[in-house]
């Protein structure tokens, strides 16, 4: 079974030179995926590097508004059930968006997932996890007190199913902390 559909929005602006693998690592994924990039301006190679990959991307581009505004127009783009983000300038494994997709398909109440995340370093050549780097360890009681907290958050986010890439722990839930501290300042 496939399971509900996915989508997954790139935003770029002038990284060109690391698109290309970008778009490759979704291409790459197991479960089929909605590609949509949007070039909010770029000057660079990026629209040659986009040609590359059509028909099997969506592409839409429009004058040089942001991250915020050039995410945001993916999202309205969409069509998957689930939606997810990449950074231009990152590769995901192959069976990343199979697997948080599955986190959510078997439990509804689920309303988003996410990772840990590799960090190579181009100019040292090291590479670490962002949990390494960040420390991000949370214990069962931690959990169990905060978790409460973040189910009523959104009952947009439920339904959306939005999978989250930029992100630390296997689920959302091991870093509930800090969605919890940015939505009660």
């Amino acid at each position: 079974m496939a399971g509900p559909s996915l989508s997954l929005v790139i935003a770029t602006f002038n990284h060109g030179r690391y698109l290309g693998a970008a778009l490759d690592s979704v291409l790459a994924q197991t479960r089929p995926t909605e590609i949509i990039v949007v070039d909010d301006g770029s000057t660079d190679d990026t629209p040659a590097v986009l040609a590359r990959f059509a028909p099997r991307v969506r592409v839409h581009r429009q004058d040089n508004r942001g991250l915020s505004a050039a995410r945001n127009a993916g999202l309205e783009l969409a069509r998957g059930e689930y939606i997810g983000f990449l950074d231009a300038d990152d590769v995901i494994a192959p069976t990343k968006l199979a697997k948080q997709a599955a986190v959510l398909d078997a439990d509804p109440q689920v309303g988003w997932t996410y990772c840990d995340v590799r960090i190579d370093d181009e100019v040292t050549g090291q590479s670490r996890l962002a949990s390494e780097r960040f420390r991000y360890e949370y214990s069962e009681q931690e959990l169990k007190e905060w978790v409460p907290k973040i189910q009523g958050v959104s009952e947009q986010a439920r339904e959306t199913h939005v999978l989250m890439n930029n992100c630390y722990r296997d689920f959302a839930v091991n870093n509930a902390r800090q969605l919890t501290d940015l939505l009660e300042e």
